[in-house]
């Protein structure tokens, strides 16, 4: 299994999600229902207004299939996009 390595560096994980979102060409808003939380949560999330909890990290994962990898240092958050 081959997995492609991204690092982001101070940026936060809702512009992740976002760019994330728009590679797999998903919208917001059946993203949103698919993993049972209302839009307006996700689109809070995407533009900064609002934090992303461990539980909601966790779906997301789940349903876009990426494995996220604690790092040493806490400033740094890479995501692994399981190729398939």
């Amino acid at each position: 299994m081959r997995f492609q390595l991204e690092k982001y560096k101070s940026i936060h994980p809702g512009i992740i999600l976002e760019r994330l979102l728009a590679k797999k060409e998903i919208a917001q808003r059946p993203f949103a229902l698919s993993i049972g939380e209302h839009p307006q949560t996700i689109n809070a999330i995407t533009k900064g207004r609002r934090s992303l909890n461990t539980a909601l990290a966790l779906k997301i994962e789940a349903t876009l299939g990426l494995e996220v990898m604690k790092p040493k240092s806490k400033s740094l958050l890479i995501f692994m996009d399981k190729k398939r």
